[in-house]
């Protein structure tokens, strides 16, 4: 893979860190809250449909690859990342692309269980 170039970074993406709160209840609530923006380069790997419930769903594997920067550095699992009407979940821990800390690869999926 190619490093990545300040200009492959066309895409604005949203980072949403879970936050624990309080519901009126009393009870305990994960919510994702807004931490902050970067700039990415989103390719689409796959896709497939399947149908649940009577419902046909559509699903998409996604890499992301952003440069590394200390928030770039917080984002696990956990969080749920978006792109315009697009939110993705994290698939697995992001990965170091280069050993200088250069830049993350994130796999994601869209479309089904988000958040």
């Amino acid at each position: 893979m190619n490093p990545l170039q300040p200009g492959e970074c066309r895409h604005r993406l949203t980072c949403y860190e879970p936050t624990t709160t309080q519901a009126d209840n009393g009870e305990e609530v994960v919510v994702p809250v807004e931490a902050f923006k970067l700039w990415a380069k989103i390719e689409p790997l796959n896709g497939r449909e399947r149908l649940q419930a009577g419902q046909v769903l559509a699903e998409g594997s996604t890499r992301i690859r952003v440069f590394w920067s200390p928030n770039a550095a917080r984002i696990n699992a956990k969080w749920i990342l978006g792109h315009r009407d697009i939110m993705y979940n994290i698939s697995g821990p992001p990965a170091e692309i280069e050993m200088e800390k250069r830049e993350f690869e994130i796999i994601a999926t869209s479309g089904v269980n988000l958040g």
